[in-house]
C-alpha cells in the first residue's frame, strides 16, 4: 500500500483522529474505491476522445464505414 495525504478541514482532521479505526478502516476502503472509479471515468473519456480523434482522421483521409468493412472482411 502506498500513502497518500489529502486535505481538509481543521475539524474534519479532528474528528479523523478521534474516530476508531475500525471506521476509519471501512472509509479508506470506500474513499479507495471512489477514487478507482473516477479515475476509471477520466480514463475512459480519454480513450474515446483519442477514438473520436483517430476516426476523424480517417475519414479526412477517405476512410469510409464501407471501406472499413471490406478490409475487415478481407482474409
Amino acid at each position: 500500500m502506498d500513502r497518500i495525504v489529502l486535505e481538509v478541514n481543521s475539524e474534519l482532521a479532528k474528528s479523523w483522529r478521534r474516530a476508531p479505526a475500525k471506521i476509519r478502516q471501512t472509509l479508506e476502503k470506500e474513499l479507495e474505491k471512489r477514487i478507482a472509479e473516477e479515475i476509471a471515468v477520466v480514463e475512459q473519456d480519454k480513450f474515446f476522445a483519442l477514438l473520436d480523434k483517430v476516426q476523424d482522421k480517417a475519414a479526412k483521409r477517405g476512410l469510409t464505414q464501407e471501406k472499413l468493412e471490406k478490409l475487415l472482411d478481407e482474409e
